[in-house]
Formats: C-alpha cells, structure tokens, sequence
C-alpha cells in the first residue's frame, strides 16, 4: 500500500467536514485549526469531566482504529442544533448529560464525519472506516476507555451559530500513523514534540517578509493589517507591478502567497516563473482562494504550492500553513476568531460527485498548461 500524505489528509477533511456539518446541521459552520499534537492515551482528552467517544474501524480487517472526542457540552451543542433545541430547552439538556437521546443525535454528526473520513481516504487508497456506537466517556473514571499508545492529535473548533463554538478532536494511532502515513511519532517525539505538547513546525526566519500578491486592493490593504498579528512585514504586491526584478527582492521572504485569481492571469501561471527563479525556487508558496474544492486543492498542490490558504486572509491560517509562527502569545488556535479560521464556510469541497472524480490529467503538472488546469479547477 502507497504511503498516503497525512498532511493534505487533514486538509481535505477539514474542507469536507465544514460543508458537510454545515449542511447536517443547517448551520454555518466554520473551522479553526487543525492544530496538531503527538498525545498519549493519558492526555489525549480534553479538559473536560466528560466525553462523546466514538471509534472506527479499518473496514480491511487490519485492527487500525482511528477516535473521535469531543466534549460532551460540544457535543450536546452540535446535537442541539439537530434536536431544535435552543434556550431553556439546550440547558436542561446539559443539566442532564448525554443522555440516549443527545448521544443518538450526536451519532448522526459522527457518523458524517467517519463518511468524510472514509471518502478521502479511499481516494487516497486507504481502507475505508466504519463507526461503533458514539458512548459517553469519562476520561477520569472509565480506565482503558482509550487504548494505551501514541496518537497523532488533530484539533479542530467548531464555530456554530452565534457565539457557540465546539471542540472537535481526531486521534490516529502511533501504528497508523505508521503504515498508512509513513510517519514515526517516536521521530517526532526526538525531534522535539513530546507527547501532550504542540507539534513544533518549521518557522519562517524571524522578521522575514510575508510576500502577497494579489489584484484586488481591498484584499492587499487587509494582508498588510495583519503585520502585528503575525509579527513580521506583509509587503502586498499588485501582479501588474511583477518584474524579473520583483523576483530578486522576494529572496528572503518568509513566504509567498499567491491569490488564485490574478486578473486576467492565475496563480498557477506565476508558479513556474517564481519556481524556476534563483532568488525564489526554494520559496514556500501558498495558493489562496475564498473557495476550494477538493479537486482545486490537488491542482494547486500538484502545481508545487505547498499549501493552500482561503481568502479573506486570515493571520492564524497564514501561520499554521506556512510556519510563520506568531508573537505576543497569539496562538494559532486562538487568532482565528470571528474572520474563520483556517477553513471559512465557502472553502468547503465539491458536492459528492465532484469529490470523487478523478483528478488525473488535470494539467497543473503537464509543462506549459497551468491556465487550461486553473480553468478547469475553478470552474468546479
């Protein structure tokens, strides 16, 4: 079996799961995160008295078992939106814990997300998983409630209507992580992420330039707003102001950040020319969007972007997806708020059938053909 990119994994997830809660829930969900964590069975629960707990199965008979936590009043505030609940009826629900009726409603959202799941994976050629019963957990009190290993924690919060937000955690096995991914958490440990503590990314050089380019003034102005946020210059670029020497002055940039648009031109035409330049071939580069399908995402990847990122720009998302790190305790998770995060609503993936074609021949990697696979892409 071919080792599958857990990386562009949690990114397609993401997008998937924010538009298909969205649409189970009719609400306008949006994510924050993922946050990404080497945690043992000790401290793979959140800080809470109790758990929603659902586990599923490898559908190949191979033993791998992948969890879902979330808390229970996260639970019980997704479930709630489900059951109609709202007010005086969503408090006695929590007074009451999760009870049948509050774990049945909940099982509906997991067992979207294990259909997520088992979606991208087979389109990575992974098996496909199959949910057990979503059960209330009590980390302190129910011993062995998570098998005793290394997991691979990613963290996501859910922001629901109004203020509401809910904690959403994925957990992958240190022997899956392993055999499908091609990862050994004992080299992350080494490397410096201890399990419980936050996976330590590679960080931009300290007070590098953030390089922006991008048509549309509005979306300029903002980039540069966020200088505080991620500690270091923004300088935002009009491409109609690109030359051979812009090139030169991008050569210690932090990064570069292409809009997918870029007038009459994309993104993914700029690729090879910042590619094939001395002063930028080595750059990190990000392809933004206000929206992604999962098929738009495999162009941009496939092109040589490293990541992607969604439009408005937003300084948590920027930091996480590029190592940028941030300054004055602003932790990734935290900067997301009200502007969504890593992933707003409108990224979310294509509708089923567009998922699941194929994405090969798709002429981002085919030389000289970035606008026919730009085209292709956003027309989905």
């Amino acid at each position: 079996m071919a080792k599958a990119d857990y990386g562009n994994l949690c990114i397609e997830y993401a997008r998937a799961l924010q538009e298909d809660l969205g649409g189970l829930l009719g609400s306008n969900v949006r994510l924050k995160g993922p946050k990404l964590e080497v945690v043992d069975a000790a401290g793979a629960a959140p800080d809470a008295a109790s758990l929603a707990h659902t586990s599923c199965s490898a559908k190949d008979d191979s033993g791998h078992v992948f969890h879902f936590v979330v808390p229970a009043d996260d639970a019980l505030a997704m479930a709630g939106l489900l059951m109609g609940l709202d007010g005086d009826a969503l408090e006695e629900k929590r007074k009451a814990g999760l009870d049948d009726e509050t774990l049945d409603a909940f099982g509906q959202v997991m067992e979207t997300a294990t259909a997520i799941l088992t979606r991208i994976h087979e389109s990575m050629e992974l098996p496909g998983m199959a949910r057990a019963e979503t059960r209330a957990v009590s980390a302190q009190d129910d011993a062995g409630w998570l098998p005793e290993t290394n997991y691979k924690r990613a963290s996501w919060t859910l922001a629901l209507d109004g203020d509401a937000e809910a904690r959403f955690d994925l957990l992958v096995p240190e022997s899956s992580m392993e055999a499908w991914f091609g990862t050994s958490l004992e080299a992350d440990v080494a490397a410096g992420e201890s399990p419980g503590a936050g996976a330590a990314l590679p960080t931009a050089a300290e007070g590098a330039t953030l390089v922006v380019i991008d048509p549309d003034p509005s979306d300029r102005e903002a980039a540069e707003d966020l200088e505080d946020a991620l500690g270091r210059p923004v300088w935002a670029v009009d491409p109609e102001q690109l030359t051979a020497a812009s090139f030169e002055e991008f050569a210690d940039a932090a990064a570069i950040v292409l809009a997918w648009q870029q007038g009459v031109s994309s993104g993914l035409d700029i690729l090879p020319a910042l590619f094939e330049h001395p002063a930028t071939a080595q750059a990190r580069v990000a392809l933004a969007a206000e929206s992604f399908t999962r098929r738009k995402v495999a162009t941009a990847l496939r092109a040589g972007a490293d990541t992607v990122v969604s439009k408005p720009y937003v300084a948590s998302e920027l930091a996480a997806r590029l190592g940028l790190g941030m300054t004055s305790g602003d932790g990734v998770e935290d900067e997301a708020g009200d502007d969504g995060g890593e992933v707003e609503a409108a990224d979310g993936g294509a509708e089923a059938g567009e998922e699941d074609a194929a994405v090969e021949g798709e002429g981002a990697d085919e030389a000289g053909e970035p606008a026919e696979a730009e085209a292709e892409a956003a027309s989905e």
